[in-house]
């Protein structure tokens, strides 16, 4: 069903359209999706009907313009996080079905995902509990081993790899060996400074970056810890409550750590110049001042523990950490490592049959985030869970988000409104593009846990939460100097777009259906 009658109306007249109706009108590529009828190539106003529409209906057109000349930082590329649970999901499949939601995710016609994450050890989308060396007391690693990776999660990364086999890979531990840390246990406590023991975690994880790339993965940067400021801490007898891998750290700890164990471990074993360190992948209560300097102050304002870092990756909530990053270290890496990942299908997705599970709002948010994030200076977003089941629990039973689901009672398989999200802007947006300002009706970016990413040049609506407007844009210019402009309607009516080009019109009146996601494509000037 349709989201409107304007919107069934304007569906059957794309879907009536002849072939040489549709596709490009002055070589300026339109890709446009609605929940109903997703990524259409669809027909740009003829010139004369450019002009009079432009008249009828100047007044209320949407004008965005692009300065290609205002350049304010590169972007790396996109990705997700490959998980157990993810490949459980995709093994219901027959090969054939498997091998189209990876061309889907990782080909030169899908998400185009390259830049991605990897968890070291057990996750909370893991199966169970685990490190790479479960030992106890063994300090120099010896017994660390690929095995329990080597049956889900290498796979998983190797058909990634098939299709795109320059798939690079990051890798991030939620926790340490349990014997490395003062509880003994997986889900809460930090790492124990028994003699021999820290030195012994980065050896455990310099090791395991050195196995991943011996295995044939492109690993190439390790961030030390997710969500350091997540894990409870032990008290002598008990954890705060049961739950999936964690470890506990200070920004003091971190700081530390890097300058007097990992950096050195990283030199000794001869990897320090294949594998960049991350500080953390960072999930914050605010993301403001306070939390910066509690958490990546001590490393940025060390030299001795900076010299080591080559980025710092924010989670969701870290968004209003960018700045002050900026300010401390101007080059340093800085990536957005998880997107909003969802409270529960009941609560955030949506619960109906199709892609309502995930829930084209969903989308829409998700969409919004990743240009707050990108707006704010993030150079690589990367979404949480690539695929899940149709029920999407984690192993600890509680369920989340995902830009794929398969039902693994009916093997089928759906692409949700967050996949639809991301592909305009992955699709088109090429490694080593850089975004540019966008001026005009760009509309006010989603506030993410109440920081803003647009505050440079639009600013942020005033809802709490995930509010946003409901039009939005955002440009790039690419290596071959084509020009991206994404853009969400997320009204329930349909907006005319008019896009300036460094002071030319190359999108006059294009009428944006309802609840939509667009991405314009021009091609490089012929003088560039």
């Amino acid at each position: 069903m349709c989201a409107s009658p304007l919107a069934c109306v304007m569906l059957a007249a794309i879907a009536a359209a002849s072939p040489a109706d549709t596709g490009v009108a002055g070589d300026v590529e339109w890709r446009c999706s609605v929940e109903e009828k997703t990524w259409q190539l669809l027909p740009l106003p003829k010139q004369q009907q450019q002009q009079q529409e432009q008249q009828e209906q100047q007044a209320a057109s949407l004008v965005v313009n692009v300065n290609t000349s205002a350049v304010r930082h590169e972007i790396e590329g996109f990705g997700g996080c490959f998980n157990e649970k993810g490949w459980d999901a995709l093994s219901v499949l027959d090969d054939q079905a498997k091998s189209t939601v990876m061309q889907n995710l990782f080909g030169e016609k899908g998400l185009r995902w390259a830049l991605n994450r990897m968890p070291i050890g057990s996750s909370d989308f893991s199966d169970s509990y685990y490190s790479l060396d479960d030992t106890a007391g063994d300090l120099s690693m010896s017994k660390l081993s690929l095995a329990r990776d080597e049956e889900k999660l290498i796979p998983f990364i190797k058909a990634a790899m098939a299709v795109n086999p320059s798939l690079t890979l990051w890798g991030v531990p939620w926790t340490g060996p349990s014997w490395l840390k003062d509880s003994d246990n997986y889900w809460c406590g930090t790492l124990s400074t028994d003699p021999g023991k820290p030195a012994a975690y980065a050896l455990y994880l310099a090791k395991a970056a050195k196995a991943y790339r011996a295995a044939g993965l492109n690993f190439e940067h390790l961030a030390i810890q997710n969500e350091p400021s997540h894990g409870g801490l032990w008290n002598g007898s008990a954890c705060p409550k049961l739950t999936y891998s964690h470890m506990a750290w200070t920004g003091a700890q971190l700081a530390s750590f890097l300058k007097t164990e990992l950096g050195p471990a990283f030199e000794a074993e001869g990897i320090a110049d294949d594998v960049g360190i991350f500080l953390s992948t960072f999930s914050p209560k605010k993301g403001d001042a306070a939390d910066y300097n509690a958490l990546i102050a001590p490393t940025l304002t060390d030299p001795e523990a900076a010299k080591y870092v080559r980025g710092v990756g924010l989670q969701y909530a870290g968004i209003g950490m960018i700045d002050a990053i900026k300010q401390a270290s101007p080059t340093l890496k800085t990536w957005e490592t998880e997107t909003p990942c969802g409270g529960g299908r009941a609560r955030d997705c949506g619960t109906g049959p199709g892609t309502r599970n995930n829930s084209w709002a969903w989308g829409e948010s998700q969409w919004s985030t990743m240009r707050s994030f990108l707006e704010a200076g993030a150079s690589v977003y990367s979404q949480w869970n690539m695929v899940l089941d149709q029920t999407g629990m984690s192993g600890w039973g509680w369920s989340q988000c995902s830009p794929v689901t398969v039902d693994n009672i009916t093997k089928t398989v759906t692409y949700e409104g967050s996949y639809w999200a991301t592909k305009h802007y992955s699709y088109y947006i090429d490694a080593g593009a850089v975004m540019v300002h966008t001026a005009g009706d760009v509309g006010t970016c989603a506030t993410v846990n109440r920081a803003c990413g647009c505050q440079k040049t639009s600013g942020c609506t005033s809802r709490r939460g995930l509010g946003y407007d409901t039009a939005q844009y955002i440009s790039f210019v690419n290596p071959d100097k084509s020009v991206v402009v994404v853009g969400l309607n997320a009204a329930d009516t349909v907006q005319h777009l008019t896009v300036t080009v460094d002071g030319a019109v190359v999108v006059a009146n294009a009428t944006l259906p309802p609840h939509s996601f667009s991405t314009f494509k021009v091609p490089a000037p012929s003088h560039a």
